[in-house]
């Protein structure tokens, strides 16, 4: 789930936002899927291996990269 840690300590933890409207894609196959009122989004796929991106969207900075 997507959310906003004004703590930037990695946790969906305390009060955090839930962020609503952000795009996921998941490759191969071009996958997409926007998070909804709870920051989450759900793909139903075939198995497989798939790398999940993420859309940034302006005046927003990720605190905490996956890697």
């Amino acid at each position: 789930c997507k959310f906003e840690d004004e703590d930037c300590n990695g946790l969906f933890d305390s009060i955090p936002k839930a962020l609503a409207g952000w795009t996921f894609t998941l490759t191969p196959g071009g996958y997409t899927g926007v998070t909804g009122a709870n920051g989450c989004v759900v793909f139903q796929v075939p198995g497989g291996s798939y790398t999940l991106t993420e859309t940034l969207q302006t005046d927003w900075t990720p605190n905490v990269p996956v890697g």
